[in-house]
């Protein structure tokens, strides 16, 4: 039985400015950016694989990008323009 899980940090969990949204988008992002280095899924996706709004997805992603914890880049392709959201490397302070 093939298993499947996302990877939310532990630094995720305790800050306090993030809602569990926010933690398990994290989550499901970092799971889609580990083939390519970065996550395409557009809002929709997202949203349907989080289980919340697309409203929820973009107040998510505003606050962990303002937090530093993803990066998203535009980038154009052909006629195309792809949105690119990078994980951020973190460092487990807990020692």
């Amino acid at each position: 039985m093939k298993k499947d899980f996302i990877i939310i940090p532990r630094e995720l969990m305790k800050d306090n400015s993030l809602t569990k949204s926010d933690c398990f988008l994290f989550g499901n992002i970092y799971n889609l950016s580990r083939l390519n280095g970065y996550c395409f899924a557009t809002n929709k996706i997202l949203s349907n694989l989080s289980f919340v709004k697309i409203r929820t997805i973009n107040y998510s992603l505003k606050r962990l990008k303002e937090k530093g914890y993803i990066n998203v880049e535009r980038v154009k392709n052909n006629d195309l323009i792809q949105r690119r959201i990078y994980v951020n490397d973190m460092q487990d302070d807990s020692g």
